[in-house]
């Protein structure tokens, strides 16, 4: 069907496929001078009898008249045209003019107002816009648009310099604001962070300082740092299975070194009993190094031995015990301090 279709288009004179059909097909045939003119003899003798008979001189009066009167009766439009134009135009002309009227007289109403706004207020704008809502056509005069246009220039380059200042402000405070919060973030964030590692050291200490740390914690008031102090005061005063072995070993040194001096010092007298004035320089030596000992001993069995082994009776998952391989030896302590047999 495509090509047929195609084939008759070719016909009538269609270009191509794309072009309109309908346009071209259905047009109206022109045909030509020559064509008009070839006419049977009997339609060309019926043509002579019209145009020469009464009716057909009647038929041509007849449209000759109907032309003329339709010539004139479209001059007659054409003239109540151009009259309705120039109506409206006068119309419209007194309009303008009743519309300048009125805008002097509402400018005239403004002007005194007008010439004492300040362009520089803030509430400028606000205050020309109260005016003009009274007298709209105001706007509309030659010297109130002047005086307006010129204020208006004024007032917008001021807030412009004003909304600068203003921004440079609100730039300034969000900055202030951010840097603050970040130091409160940072406060927070290094406290949580303490927060954390202070309850992780203080669970790694003893039954006591963790009591300690908890009721300071609940008390009124109280917060971290306090209760890590709490429990670190109960800390110190505690002895570890190390302190206590370090102690007891350094003990038992000092024990075996009076032991040692004391025999020394008995060799004296039989040594060098011909001197007995170096017998007894060298055994006031001995009795003054042996007092020293005896005081750092003391000194250890009160700070560390003595609160270690009255620890033993608590709780003995809290009392770590001395392996079999480094358990010192257990020599009297009290033999040794002064005073002792």
């Amino acid at each position: 069907m495509g090509y047929l279709f195609e084939d008759t288009a070719a016909d009538f004179g269609v270009a191509s496929p794309e072009a309109d059909y309908n346009e071209e097909i259905y047009a109206p045939v022109q045909l030509s001078n020559t064509t008009k003119r070839i006419t049977k003899p009997v339609d060309l003798a019926q043509e002579q009898v019209d145009y020469y008979s009464m009716s057909g001189k009647l038929n041509r009066e007849k449209e000759d008249y109907e032309r003329k009167r339709q010539a004139d009766l479209l001059q007659i439009d054409k003239m109540q045209d151009e009259a309705y134009d120039r109506q409206i135009e006068m119309r419209a002309k007194a309009a303008q003019w009743n519309d300048k009227v009125k805008a002097q007289e509402h400018g005239s109403a403004v002007s005194g107002a007008l010439t004492s706004l300040d362009p520089t207020d803030p509430e400028y704008q606000s205050k020309v816009d109260s005016l003009i809502s009274q007298y709209p056509l105001a706007p509309f005069d030659a010297k109130i648009k002047s005086v307006l246009d010129s204020k208006k220039a004024l007032f917008d380059s001021v807030k412009t310099e004003r909304d600068k200042v203003r921004d440079a402000a609100i730039a300034r405070s969000n900055s202030d604001y951010n840097a603050q919060r970040q130091l409160e973030v940072n406060k927070l964030t290094t406290d949580y962070s303490n927060e954390v590692k202070t309850r992780d050291d203080v669970s790694k200490m003893s039954k006591e300082a963790r009591s300690a740390f908890n009721e300071s914690m609940s008390a009124d008031g109280s917060n971290i740092y306090e209760a890590r102090g709490a429990a670190n005061d109960v800390a110190s005063t505690e002895v570890t299975f190390k302190d206590y072995d370090t102690a007891l070993e350094r003990v038992n040194d000092l024990g075996r070194t009076i032991k040692a001096y004391r025999t020394e010092k008995d060799k004296l007298a039989t040594n060098l009993a011909a001197d007995p004035a170096t017998v007894e320089k060298l055994s006031a030596a001995y009795d003054a190094d042996i007092e020293a000992m005896q005081k750092e001993m003391r000194s250890k069995q009160l700070r560390f031995i003595d609160p270690y082994e009255k620890k033993k009776g608590g709780d003995t998952q809290e009392r770590p015990e001395p392996s079999s391989s480094a358990k010192p030896s257990r020599m009297s302590v009290k033999s040794l301090l002064p005073g002792s047999k």
